[in-house]
């Protein structure tokens, strides 16, 4: 009976865990979804939770690129500050995505802070298998 009702307890936060993410998705468009789903990814980056960002990262790049080579790359982390999705348009399997970037940059010459913001262009596309959308970076 013990043994029932560990296995129904972790099968219920399994399910609703992984619930929670579908029904984020249900009913929205695609766009709505990979600007959703971009966002995440950047509010990772700017908290500095680089393995939660990998997890956006599409299969076949993460398939090449271990997750200690991805961190490695990883440069902005502390600069970050903010982010806004512009705009998001898609096309079936492959979506673009303009995400407005603000970081703020400090140097031992400079008496303040220099606030700026840059328009990031992203690729997404559809990955069949797990039915959802990813993040391709540019080599």
């Amino acid at each position: 009976m013990q043994k029932s009702i560990h296995i129904f307890t972790c099968l219920f936060i399994i399910f609703t865990l992984t619930g929670c993410s579908w029904v984020q998705t249900l009913g929205k468009t695609d766009e709505e979804i990979v600007a959703m789903r971009a966002e995440q990814r950047w509010k990772a980056l700017i908290e500095g939770d680089i393995e939660r960002a990998y997890g956006y990262l599409s299969p076949g790049y993460r398939e090449i690129t271990s997750y200690d080579r991805y961190r490695r790359r990883i440069h902005g982390v502390g600069v970050w500050k903010g982010v806004k999705i512009e705009s998001t348009e898609c096309e079936p399997e492959r979506c673009q995505v303009g995400a407005m970037v603000s970081a703020t940059f400090m140097h031992p010459r400079m008496q303040h802070p220099l606030n700026t913001q840059e328009l990031m262009q992203e690729s997404w596309i559809y990955d069949d298998s797990s039915r959802n959308w990813y993040f391709v970076p540019k080599q």
